[in-house]
C-alpha cells in the first residue's frame, strides 16, 4: 500500500470521463488500497480515482461517526449516514430533497463553497469482487457520494458553485 499523489485543480485528467472497471483483480485491489491510505493520509471524506492519476470509475468515501451525543442519536437512525463504501462502476440511481452546505476537494486545498445537493441519493455500484450493491446515502454521506461521483465524469464542484462564492478555509477546515 502506498499514498498517491493527488492531482490539483487544472490538471487535465481532473477533467475527463472515466473509464469502467472491468477487471477486478489484484492491481485493482492494490490501487482500493492506496486510495484508502491516500484519503487518510489527507483526512478527506472522499476521492475519486482520477484524482490519483487513473481514469477508472472508482471513488470511495468513508464517513465517521460524531462525537457528539445528539449527532450520534441521529446518525444511529440514519446509518447509511457514516460508514465507508467503494463505489465501482456507480451510478446515481435516485435522488431527494437538497440541503445547502460548504463543500471542499482534495484536488482544490484550502478552499470551499456553499453548494446545494441531494440530501439523499441512491447508488448502485459494485465492490472490489465485482459483486453489485446498492447503498442509500443520506445527509453528508450523499453529499460525498455525489462529489465523489462527479469527478468520474469530468466535473469539479467549483463548476456547481454560485460566481463568487469560493473561498478561503478558515482555521484548516
Amino acid at each position: 500500500m502506498a499514498i498517491r499523489n493527488i492531482r490539483l485543480h487544472g490538471d487535465n485528467i481532473l477533467r475527463k470521463v472515466a473509464k469502467p472497471v472491468e477487471l477486478f483483480d489484484d492491481k485493482l485491489h492494490t490501487l482500493l488500497n492506496d486510495m484508502l491510505d491516500t484519503l487518510r493520509k489527507h483526512n478527506g471524506m472522499g476521492i475519486a480515482a482520477p484524482q490519483v492519476g487513473v481514469l477508472k470509475r472508482i471513488a470511495m468515501v468513508e464517513i465517521e461517526k460524531e462525537t457528539d451525543t445528539k449527532k450520534k442519536k441521529k446518525q444511529q437512525q440514519l446509518e447509511t449516514e457514516y460508514g465507508f463504501y467503494e463505489l465501482i462502476n456507480p451510478v446515481i440511481v435516485e435522488t431527494e430533497g437538497e440541503t445547502q452546505e460548504n463543500e471542499a476537494c482534495l484536488s482544490l486545498p484550502g478552499k470551499n463553497a456553499p453548494l446545494a445537493r441531494p440530501d439523499r441519493i441512491v447508488v448502485q455500484a459494485v465492490d472490489r469482487q465485482g459483486t453489485p450493491y446498492t447503498v442509500v446515502g443520506t445527509g453528508v454521506m450523499a453529499r460525498a457520494m455525489c462529489h465523489e461521483i462527479d469527478h468520474l465524469d469530468g466535473i469539479m464542484y467549483v463548476d456547481l458553485i454560485e460566481p463568487g462564492t469560493l473561498r478561503d478555509n478558515k482555521d484548516g477546515e
